[in-house]
């Protein structure tokens, strides 16, 4: 089964057949994508890797220090609950993707969002997302909940709950400033070009490698831990590229919801929550474009992406809701416009991340057999590579499949 049915073609298909229900059974359209990542075998990057780990506890109880990955207690935790089995990972790695689709399902219930949400979570490749980074996943469920007792302004019950995602994944410990990056997002009143020009300069930053520069010569003055930054970056920077025509197209995308909300719906923005994910769109925009050359630096975002997403898709719910009232053909122009963006958006990354593979699940001789796209060894050492069905031995490979 080809990557670009099962992530570009079916959803399409599935958002066709729902809206011609009139949102009847919406809520099985994210379902029927949560079985099929459940039922997924090896289709990222990091998924050998997580198949190391399991092997490690299994055996010893914890990930060994020769790994050179410092894992969570809450994962290791996790995955000795089902060391039992050797087909116990595929139980860890289900709930992890289970808890991501159902608490983002939760949040789309909330803003009444659930198709045209589940519709952008998928073309928007959170899919794959939450595939790789499974860890993650658990904390990001959490800090959602967190997210609640930011609206009440409790802020320790939120500290509590950022402390018990931390125990998951140890970056939930940059949840802290979103306290209070939330709360501005959900009062702040930005005008549409002042988002739009922040976008635009981070571009120009950019292309001119100035960001990068000036982070560098900050790394510089900080004692002890400045050489071994400074090559760091000078290796992120090495193998980073400057922004392409379609990653412009994704950042203009994720503005529209500011600007058309902004010009069209003023009247939804007297609503906070609303606020937050039309704020959250521009907002998180502007920094995964500032740090486009520096992506760890802009990792803390991932918390808070689906906000991101949900303002897409009350875009997309707006203009096709305003077509069917007004009848008005700009908005069907605006709508299949955006809509042929993310098309080709999705397009663009299936074949530069899968290629010509296709897409394998735990029902597949190779899930059967245990194997699995070694990607790289866990321990160190060569980095194996797939060639038709064989595994071959290469010491470096630029394939990102």
């Amino acid at each position: 089964m080809s990557y670009y049915f099962v992530y570009l073609i079916l959803p399409l298909i599935l958002l066709f057949l729902f809206l011609c229900l009139k949102n009847r059974y919406s809520k099985y359209y994210l379902f029927l994508f949560c079985i099929l990542s459940l039922i997924s075998y090896d289709n990222v990057t990091d998924y050998a890797m997580y198949v190391g780990f399991f092997k490690q506890i299994q055996q010893y109880g914890s990930i060994s220090v020769a790994s050179g990955k410092l894992v969570e207690p809450g994962w290791v935790f996790l995955n000795n609950l089902f060391a039992f089995s050797k087909w116990g990972y595929l139980v860890v790695f289900g709930i992890s993707i289970f808890c991501a689709y159902y608490m983002f399902y939760k949040q789309a219930i909330k803003y009444d969002l659930v198709l045209w949400g589940a519709f952008v979570f998928i073309i928007f490749g959170m899919i794959v997302k939450h595939e790789n980074v499974l860890r993650q996943n658990i904390a990001i469920a959490i800090a959602y909940i967190s997210f609640e007792f930011v609206y009440k302004k409790s802020f320790f019950k939120f500290l509590i709950l950022v402390a018990i995602a931390t125990f998951f994944h140890y970056s939930s410990i940059t949840l802290v400033p979103f306290y209070f990056v939330i709360q501005y997002l959900s009062r702040a009143r930005v005008k549409p070009l002042v988002s739009l020009l922040f976008i635009l300069l981070g571009i120009v930053l950019v292309h001119l490698n100035l960001f990068s520069i000036i982070f560098k010569n900050i790394i510089a003055i900080i004692p002890y831990y400045n050489e071994y930054y400074a090559e760091l970056i000078d290796a992120v920077m090495e193998n980073s590229s400057k922004i392409g025509l379609t990653g412009i197209i994704g950042a203009l995308i994720s503005w529209l919801p500011h600007w058309y909300v902004s010009k069209y719906h003023k009247e939804l923005l007297d609503d906070k929550k609303i606020k937050l994910i039309v704020n959250s769109s521009w907002f998180i925009t502007v920094f995964t474009v500032w740090f486009y050359q520096l992506p760890f630096l802009s990792r803390p975002f991932d918390f808070i992406m689906w906000f991101k997403v949900l303002g897409i898709a009350l875009l997309m719910k707006l203009l096709y809701s305003d077509y069917r009232i007004k009848k008005n053909p700009n908005h069907a122009i605006m709508i299949m416009s955006v809509m042929m963006n993310l098309i080709i958006l999705r397009f663009y990354f299936i074949y530069g991340y899968y290629g010509n593979y296709n897409y394998k699940t735990v029902f597949g001789k190779q899930c059967q057999k245990q194997e699995y796209y070694k990607r790289f060894d866990l321990l160190g050492g060569e980095k194996p590579n797939e060639r038709d069905g064989k595994y071959t031995m290469k010491t470096k490979s630029k394939n990102k499949f």
